[in-house]
């Protein structure tokens, strides 16, 4: 496998690993001691994969930067069972997939709530979904609570409410900025673990990943970091919670990629400045204003996200024109088979990533 193919991360009910390969199309499956099993060859109209959830014996795969997103639900041996259809404004918020105790399949997005979705219709986001919870194994639904920029930025909660009626808080508190709280799912006695994102404030921008596990009351079990440091390209779904109640982490490496299972700690160090952050905060202690000020060329958050989300929202409707026209440098791309909306990729053209026609 290419370092940057590997996209997403799943365990199977009996330990065996998935390994979603975006680079080339496949699904990849390894036993519990990592040797090679087999590889499951994805339709030719999914087209990019980014987060790949077991519910039971099926394979729940996200494609999201296909013509049509939509989430699709795979028999054992890759072949179609049902697919999900996903609207446009969907796609741009959907962060990952989530699996329901009772087959329900669930978009997780990165500013309203869990949107469940249907097979038999196109799956809008709309504001109905705000506050909603994921549901859980007996009756338990789980709603993760994110505090916006400000003084709670440091703050966040999971209200889980029971069958019975009863609600369990329990309470998330970061050195940093909060910007990501996320299910992994729930071990077999009932405990569950959380996925934590924090963006570090000060001389750079960086973010710390790391998991924390509870017992089904919430009492915390231990916390682990997951190496980001060791990343050699990022991954969009690498971090699941196996049926063993283990905790696994994809991790790209330059010449392949790792499994690694995150050991739990009672507590986590604090991550210490790089290189280049320690620089900047101490060019801005010596002149007497802030790192971030002191960097030349410093850009503020506003510009960062207006830059980010042109290049986010990066779709061009290409027709029938477009589409069958001639190229002289590239040949068409498989998945352009109807007009529709695609997102652009940038090349040099006639340099090293093209091909004659």
């Amino acid at each position: 496998m290419q370092p940057w193919g590997p996209t997403a991360l799943a365990v199977a009910p009996d330990g065996t690993f998935y390994i979603a390969d975006g680079a080339h199309r496949r699904v990849l499956r390894y036993d519990a001691a990592g040797s090679f099993l087999s590889s499951i060859d994805l339709d030719e109209a999914i087209l990019g994969v980014t987060d790949i959830e077991f519910d039971g014996d099926s394979l729940l795969v996200l494609d999201r930067w296909a013509v049509n997103p939509a989430v699709h639900r795979l028999d054992p041996q890759g072949e179609s069972i049902e697919r999900y259809g996903i609207s446009e404004g969907l796609r741009v918020e959907i962060l990952g997939i989530y699996a329901g105790p009772e087959g329900e399949v669930l978009a997780v997005t990165a500013s309203s709530g869990p949107v469940r979705l249907s097979s038999e219709e196109v799956t809008q986001l709309t504001d109905d979904e705000a506050g909603a919870g994921l549901p859980g194994a007996g009756g338990r639904v789980y709603t993760l609570v994110q505090h916006g920029w400000g003084e709670d930025s440091h703050t966040g909660e999971i209200v889980l409410h029971t069958q019975s009626g009863d609600e369990l808080r329990v309470v998330i508190e970061v050195e940093d900025a909060l910007v990501g709280l996320r299910l992994l799912g729930e071990d077999p006695r009932g405990g569950f673990a959380i996925l934590v994102e924090e963006l570090l404030e000060g001389g750079t921008v960086r973010v710390d990943q790391t998991v924390r596990r509870y017992d089904r009351a919430g009492a915390l079990l231990g916390m682990a970091r997951v190496p980001l440091e060791e990343f050699y390209v990022p991954v969009d779904n690498g971090v699941c919670l196996g049926p063993d109640a283990q905790v696994y982490a994809l991790v790209p490496k330059e010449d392949g990629v790792e499994i690694q299972r995150l050991g739990l700690l009672r507590r986590l160090e604090p991550l210490s400045p790089g290189p280049d952050e320690a620089r900047l905060l101490s060019a801005g202690a010596e002149s007497g204003i802030g790192g971030m000020a002191a960097a030349s060329g410093c850009r503020s958050r506003t510009s960062m996200l207006a830059t980010a989300g042109a290049y986010w929202g990066n779709l061009t409707y290409l027709s029938y024109d477009n589409i069958w026209g001639s190229c002289a440098y590239r040949q068409k791309p498989s998945y352009m088979s109807s007009p529709g909306y695609y997102g652009s990729v940038p090349y040099d053209a006639g340099g090293w990533d093209t091909r004659a026609a």
